[in-house]
């Protein structure tokens, strides 16, 4: 996990954007500190952030067992490219909960209010683009989520906003 400053921060309006973690072309432009992985300790919403998922199980997920949106034909499907996935997360505070996909993108557009001027709960402006972690490569092209990869704030953002049941 990158540290946190790599991962844009919280201020509304302007959100902060991601950062490259190695920065600009010149040594005093890289960020020394954007590979130290962070302790879990540093997790400020335990119960709401990510800690680790089903990565490469997409629940609910056509009969191909690869994505075929990827050449070479052996990539799986991952967790977050299906509107009706449901995922088994850990989350930092060491609970479990199934969490749908709606679950988290509900979620980040409630943390992208008031008037659009909020942040959202992940970035959209990384190397990957405005679909996020490969949301283009989803098969139902319904799913706009990004949640426990690309969490604003890295391990200081929140992935849900609530700890069970719905987002």
């Amino acid at each position: 996990m990158w540290n946190p400053q790599v991962m844009g921060g919280v201020k509304a309006p302007p959100c902060e954007p991601f950062k490259s973690p190695n920065g600009g072309s010149s040594a005093s432009a890289r960020n020394p500190n954007a590979y130290k992985s962070p302790s879990s300790s540093q997790a400020k919403f335990p119960s709401l952030k990510v800690l680790m998922n089903e990565h490469n199980w997409l629940q609910n997920s056509p009969p191909q067992l690869a994505n075929p949106n990827f050449a070479g034909g052996n990539t799986p499907w991952t967790f977050n490219q299906g509107y009706n996935s449901n995922p088994v997360y850990l989350f930092f505070d060491q609970s479990i909960s199934m969490k749908g996909m709606w679950s988290a993108m509900d979620a980040d557009k409630r943390a992208s209010r008031p008037s659009e001027q909020g942040c959202g709960l992940w970035l959209r402006d990384t190397p990957l683009g405005t679909a996020g972690y490969y949301g283009a490569q989803a098969y139902d092209f319904l799913v706009d989520n990004s949640n426990s990869i690309l969490t604003r704030n890295g391990i200081c953002g929140r992935d849900f906003l609530t700890e069970s049941g719905g987002a």
